[in-house]
């Protein structure tokens, strides 16, 4: 793939771009949305490159070219973490391992041939018509946690929305699926709020400690769960992952490929670490749009029709995941950046949501804007399989809350935001869930 333009450019290396640190991006929400207003209100470089020299992409135009390439893939599992022994069913990983062991074994560390298999097996359960099936499970488990809410909306106390809204729900979701425990779904929250320092730019001792724990603790529980099903039968969907993962025929390898998960439980694990936390983030991250717009929920509340769209708009706004890494599978000139064979580029689709040229006036919440060239997740061939899924939770959480006619509002402490994180992930944000006034209601 090489750029069309009237005028050939001149080709130079990634690294010899401005670094991204010079407008102000150190990774996390704050910096995410600093840097998307100095960029695109001033002249600036099309491309940056990161602290590593790798190219960095942020422009929507770019990210969907170059999301769609054939040059580009994802990036390998070996190329995420150094030599490591090929995972094995049933076995625990060597120390150190834990993490290595469970992301080896997702779609998004693979490439062709491994890649097109594996995703028509794990799409074919997370399409739009599937997660439609699966609304009546998510509306059960949003009227439990809005149950177990309500004493304190009733007392107009704060709660945690991570915590108390967000992991429940979407912990309660998966847990429901997948035939997990009560005590294992507990269990898992927890684990998985330990693998948030999966998601930082840079790690210290501990943090790579506690990554390591929750990562051991979490892939067991969907280990074990898998094997239940297996034994005693019960779950179609486990069964028929089950079943679609022994037909198969590929192996692959940690260095180029990917691999094929050897069980269902690995592949449950590694590819529900976004099944969960970044679909609580997601969670999380449209209640804080509702919150800081008191205006929106009352008049969902009378177009219930647009609750949808209230959510892609949300997360347009506050979208999940601010930047993924992808990985050259040829050699490719783009724009006049030359690229290499295995060349690592930081894709920043969190801001192509915020890129005034597609989305005009992109700081304003408009529920009737277009999404088309929305990047909120991802794009071109790694698209990611929970789109339709991710959504679905939230909205189905929204339209529970605005049927009982609460709103949420912000509490009394500031929202803080994880810095130095390739998420946009609330560290700390308090709300209160509060019944809808007459007059708004009436509005």
């Amino acid at each position: 793939m090489t750029s069309s333009t009237s005028a050939t450019p001149a080709i130079i290396p990634p690294d010899r771009l401005p670094p991204i640190e010079s407008h102000g991006f150190g990774g996390g929400r704050d910096d995410l949305h600093a840097f998307c207003a100095r960029v695109f209100t001033q002249p600036s470089p099309r491309f940056f490159r990161d602290a590593d020299g790798h190219l960095v992409v942020y422009r929507n135009r770019d990210l969907q070219a170059l999301g769609s390439a054939p040059e580009v893939g994802a990036v390998p599992p070996q190329s995420l973490f150094g030599p490591i022994p090929r995972p094995a069913a049933h076995s625990a990983p060597p120390p150190g391992m834990a993490l290595a062991w469970t992301i080896s074994n997702q779609i998004f560390t693979t490439n062709p041939p491994v890649h097109k298999p594996v995703r028509r097996l794990l799409s074919g359960e997370m399409g739009p018509r599937q997660a439609r099936d699966m609304a009546h499970t998510a509306q059960t488990v949003a009227e439990d946690v809005l149950d177990t809410l309500a004493p304190i909306v009733t007392a107009g106390q704060e709660i945690d929305v991570a915590r108390n809204l967000a992991n429940r729900m979407v912990c309660g979701f998966w847990g429901r699926l997948l035939g997990l425990l009560p005590d294992e779904i507990e269990a898992i929250a927890r684990h998985v709020h330990d693998m948030t320092p999966m998601f930082f730019l840079n790690h210290q001792p501990e943090d790579l400690a506690r990554l390591e724990r929750g990562a051991a603790g979490y892939r067991q529980i969907l280990a074990d769960a898998a094997a239940r099903t297996l034994a005693y039968g019960g779950n179609p969907l486990i069964e028929r992952l089950a079943q679609g993962l022994a037909s198969i025929d590929q192996q692959g390898d940690l260095d180029e490929t990917g691999i094929v998960p050897t069980d269902v439980g690995m592949l449950l694990a590694g590819n529900l670490v976004d099944g969960f936390h970044t679909a609580a983030v997601a969670v999380a991250n449209c209640m804080h749009v509702m919150a800081n717009r008191p205006e929106v929920m009352p008049a969902l509340q009378a177009r219930p029709d647009a609750i949808g769209q209230a959510v892609f708009e949300a997360l347009r706004l506050e979208p999940p995941v601010i930047m993924l890494k992808r990985r050259l599978l040829a050699d490719l000139t783009y724009q006049g950046i030359a690229l290499r064979k295995g060349a690592i580029l930081t894709m920043m689709w969190g801001a192509g949501g915020l890129d005034p040229d597609v989305f005009p006036e992109p700081g304003q919440f408009d529920l009737g804007r277009s999404l088309q060239g929305s990047t909120t997740f991802g794009g071109g061939t790694h698209l990611c399989i929970g789109r339709s899924v991710a959504p679905m939770i939230v909205r189905t959480l929204l339209k529970a809350m605005i049927a009982r006619s609460w709103r949420i509002v912000p509490g009394d402490s500031p929202t803080n935001w994880i810095g130095g994180h390739v998420m946009c992930q609330t560290e700390n944000f308090s709300a209160r869930i509060v019944p809808m006034a007459p007059g708004e209601l009436n509005a």
